[in-house]
């Protein structure tokens, strides 16, 4: 789905194609910037309330979708979709990521001199309170999900 919300790992589309060494490349930075691209959809459906926070999973809801059926390419396709989320949410402007250092630097640039230690400490404890409260909250989503709730 746009926010890469499956409820089972077999729901992923099945279509094997072989490529070519150098077509291989323009194939999977398509693949990989379309789901970039939806990760971000998905956040904005989020953000404007038109798929609900409760879509939001940790590790747990990984597992239970992935499950226990091993398969190397459903393995690999899940690993590279985790991937490509993770380097979507590193750039969002939360203080403590990446994203957040580059606000700052614009910051920076704008006013011309440093911004305070102070005011950077305090913004890097904001952002790892927020990473950490999306965290709890992914986790109990999760399992409100296992109990039936």
């Amino acid at each position: 789905g746009t926010i890469g919300v499956i409820f089972d790992i077999k729901d992923l589309p099945q279509k094997h194609i072989d490529y070519g060494f150098l077509e291989s490349f323009s194939v999977g930075t398509s693949k990989a910037w379309n789901t970039f691209v939806d990760n971000g959809k998905g956040i904005w459906k989020m953000i404007t309330g038109k798929v609900s926070a409760r879509n939001i999973s940790s590790p747990i809801g990984i597992a239970q979708v992935y499950g226990s059926d091993f398969e190397w390419e459903n393995f690999w396709r899940l690993t590279g979709l985790i991937s490509i989320a993770l380097a979507f949410m590193n750039l969002l402007p939360i203080p403590a990521l990446d994203g957040g250092h580059v606000v700052f630097l614009i910051i920076e640039m704008i006013k011309g001199k440093p911004l305070g230690d102070k005011f950077m400490e305090r913004a890097q404890i904001v952002g790892f309170v927020i990473l950490l409260s999306l965290m709890v909250f992914a986790f109990g989503n999760d399992i409100l999900k296992l109990f039936g709730k």
